[in-house]
């Protein structure tokens, strides 16, 4: 079971780099797609590096683990807003 649940996380959880890069490309002007898909993979990774550290951070001046998780709970949120936003202007009528 736990085999099968690992198999299950780890192909869906491959695949959303590629999904993530495409939809980047897809947006920009094609001579800024390079230039584009480099900075939001900066921006990604350093979410990687500077969190953890940032998260120990928060628990130790604060001494608790759940202000700690709020910040990544508010950044979440804060992403679906956008992405709500995001999607509703592209569904509203463009002026030609």
């Amino acid at each position: 079971m736990t085999i099968t649940l690992m198999v299950v996380a780890g192909a869906t959880a491959v695949g959303w780099n590629g999904v993530y890069l495409g939809e980047v490309a897809r947006r920009c002007q094609p001579g800024e797609v390079g230039e584009a898909t480099a900075a939001v993979l900066v921006l990604t990774y350093m979410g990687v590096l500077v969190g953890p550290a940032l998260f120990s951070l928060i628990v130790w001046l604060s001494g608790s683990y759940a202000v700690g998780f709020l910040l990544p709970t508010l950044t979440g949120a804060l992403a679906v807003f956008c992405l709500l936003n995001c999607v509703r202007s592209d569904a509203a009528p463009r002026a030609a």
